[in-house]
């Protein structure tokens, strides 16, 4: 630790007795008044630092690394900045050897920004070359040289130079305050309690008016808001279990479909029939039914290399006929399918994987493939479950299929399939033909299988 505590210097101070100290310098450099060969020491605490400087005596508080730094001065440096302190402010870490008008020299040494103790002082010239050799072993590394003696790299002026662009409060943290009892702050303190005193006898009074009708009001306010968070409580609760049953009736739904497997298409070879082989120098290469989303999309490239972009404009259910990229979209609705009333059946998951795979490789070349088994539980939020009988439900199992068709002996069998497929409760989520009006299209469907508990 730089700073030791002189407990000798600080148990003989007191602010019960004026402390005499040694006279500082007042030096005036580029315009700055200075107090130099300040008394500077560590302190614990600001009340430590006060018995330091004795009573009515000149004293200022900073911060040296973490710790208190305390320098002391006589009456008459009140009011004016500490050398040191100021240069720190500019320079953490630096040495200063400035010569006086009197053959004198002010050597301080400058450690995180407070002079080091016992170097900040006035002395003769050899006294000065004495106090750089040995202050060059207590030096921080980086130590820079400010003064008038090579190897500095500034004058004690040009560094003060700097000090303009401070702030009030950084100023004032570095000016020597007189340390006594300050007669303006306790005059305006009396003041303040006085008014105080005053304006909280007038609002006990005022207080006490009052009291019993805001008691009233409050009583009221917390009523009506009890009885307001009990009934948005009910519906948020009401609400969570329509949410959760009308959930489960959606899901269940789809495990009481028989026939949407040929239902769906249908609906999507519809869409197929009406493409045209060509359109405006465009062709159709790829027509997706999205069952989820109830839309159908056809891409479109061109012909040939003469095709124009204008002619966009003539192909049907165009998306956006100015966009001159690649991508060439048309969009359909797909309408909703009716809602068919069928009874779940009673069907063996084991069995069903082996009939489709059977005739998928009898009639499809194997253009089946089925996922693992899922089992669908629909779990309720844990606020509303055993509410109502509201509880988990497990409608049963479902299985991914994916179905293909790369040749032309697939594709023509896939009418018979669609409705091999409607004998179970399958349903698709998207079909996608490539090339859908060429002699060499190519099917795929995504679809899922639902085993009823």
């Amino acid at each position: 630790m730089m700073f030791r505590r002189n407990r000798k210097v600080a148990q003989a101070a007191d602010l019960d007795a004026e402390t005499p100290v040694p006279a500082e310098e007042i030096v005036q450099v580029a315009g700055w008044r200075l107090a130099v060969a300040l008394t500077w020491t560590g302190a614990q605490s600001a009340a430590e630092a006060r018995r330091f400087a004795g009573k009515n005596n000149a004293y200022v508080v900073c911060d040296a690394g973490g710790e208190i730094a305390v320098a002391r001065g006589s009456k008459a440096a009140v009011g004016l900045l500490a050398g040191g302190a100021l240069v720190g402010r500019l320079m953490p870490d630096a040495f200063v050897y400035h010569r006086l008008s009197d053959d004198r020299y002010w050597i301080c040494l400058i450690r995180d920004g407070v002079p080091y103790p016992d170097y900040d002082r006035v002395v003769s010239g050899q006294q000065a070359n004495q106090l750089y050799t040995n202050a060059s072993s207590m030096a921080a590394p980086g130590t820079r040289l400010i003064g008038d003696i090579a190897p500095s790299t500034q004058t004690l002026a040009e560094v003060l130079q700097h000090a303009q662009a401070l702030s009030r409060k950084e100023l004032d943290e570095c000016r020597l305050r007189k340390n006594g009892i300050r007669h303006r702050t306790v005059v305006i303190s009396a003041c303040v309690v006085a008014a105080l005193a005053t304006t909280a006898q007038l609002a006990i009074e005022h207080r006490d008016k009052l009291l019993s009708e805001r008691k009233r009001q409050d009583m009221l306010r917390a009523l009506l808001q009890s009885q307001q968070q009990r009934e948005a409580e009910s519906a948020r609760i009401a609400k969570a279990v329509r949410d959760f049953q009308a959930k489960v009736a959606e899901q269940r739904a789809l495990f009481r479909t028989p026939n949407a497997a040929w239902q769906q298409w249908t609906q999507c070879e519809t869409q197929r029939h009406r493409l045209p082989f060509t359109h405006s120098g465009y062709r159709p290469v790829k027509l997706t039914c999205d069952f989820t989303g109830g839309v159908a999309t056809v891409e479109w490239q061109a012909v040939g290399p003469h095709t124009r972009i204008s002619d966009r404009a003539y192909l049907p259910g165009i998306v956006d006929p100015l966009d001159v990229g690649n991508h060439i979209v048309s969009s359909f609705v797909l309408p909703p399918l009716p809602a068919i009333d069928a009874s779940a059946r009673e069907v063996s998951l084991k069995q069903v994987r082996m009939d489709l795979v059977d005739w998928a490789h009898a009639k499809l070349s194997g253009g089946i493939r089925l996922a693992a088994e899922e089992t669908v539980t629909l779990q309720p939020p844990a606020e509303i479950k055993g509410l109502d009988h509201v509880d988990s439900v497990t409608l049963g199992s479902r299985v991914l299929l994916d179905i293909s068709a790369t040749t032309s002996k697939d594709v023509l069998m896939l009418p018979e399939a669609m409705r091999y497929l409607s004998a179970w409760p399958i349903s698709f989520q998207k079909m996608v033909w490539s090339s859908p009006t060429a002699p060499g299209a190519q099917f795929s469907g995504a679809s899922t299988l639902f085993i009823p508990q």
